[in-house]
């Protein structure tokens, strides 16, 4: 069955996938993951979480992976991580769909897009 507030980001160029970071609580542990639609995932989230969850970051487009690998340091478990406030401004220096939509634009011809833009949705997490 789909869900449509989460997507694994295997959709095509066209899909507006976003990467989130969603915290649990005050000082609590974050979630990073993707979905195209973030405030209903967290609604989704919310349904199974006792603590207030809340939105602190969403950037436009897929650096899941990156940011995985980034803090595998402060893993908890699967998506779930130990708060670091580099979460917050952290981009990778090229992702895998960079590279990809790079050798398609050169050979449409295609201008380079603008660099990814980041959202906060929130105060600074404590």
């Amino acid at each position: 069955m789909s869900n449509p507030g989460h997507n694994s980001g295997k959709g095509g160029p066209r899909s507006r996938i976003h990467t989130y970071v969603i915290q649990a609580g005050v000082g609590g542990p974050v979630k990073i993951g993707l979905a195209q639609n973030v405030h209903s995932r967290c609604n989704e989230l919310q349904t199974g979480n006792h603590e207030e969850l809340r939105i602190v970051r969403i950037v436009a487009g897929n650096i899941e992976r990156a940011m995985h690998r980034r803090f595998k340091a402060n893993r908890i478990r699967r998506e779930w991580f130990w708060f670091d406030a580099e979460m917050l401004t952290f981009l990778p220096a090229e992702t895998e769909d960079d590279v990809l939509m790079a050798a398609y634009r050169l050979a449409l011809d295609m201008p380079a897009p603008p660099p990814p833009a980041t959202v906060y949705l929130a105060e600074a997490p404590q």
